[in-house]
């Protein structure tokens, strides 16, 4: 297994809500759901929750605890695609800025 080049503080708070994985740079929260989320009130609750942590400034990922235990590689690319996604869009470059020379 690689580095995901970032790094993430589990069972964090951010606001009101408690997340299970989240990382400041980038600004990334990952979510471990259980069947529990499959119901429609609990599904309500992530996607509005989701969105005010979006407006926030994060990017929520979401993975099924089965994900997790039998599918991991697979999961830690998703992973790595993001952070490398959410670094690039917030790069000098990306909003026509230069980049800094120390």
């Amino acid at each position: 297994r690689g580095s995901l080049d970032a790094k993430f503080r589990r069972q964090t708070s951010i606001g009101r809500y408690i997340v299970d994985f989240m990382s400041v740079r980038p600004m990334i929260v990952i979510e471990v759901d259980g069947s529990i989320h499959e119901e429609v009130n609990q599904a309500n609750k992530d996607r509005e929750r989701d969105e005010i942590l979006t407006v926030m400034g994060y990017r929520v990922l979401r993975f099924r605890n089965e994900e997790v235990l039998y599918q991991m590689p697979s999961v830690l690319e998703r992973i790595r695609t993001h952070i490398a996604d959410k670094r690039q869009k917030s790069s000098p470059q990306a909003w026509g800025g230069q980049p800094r020379t120390t």
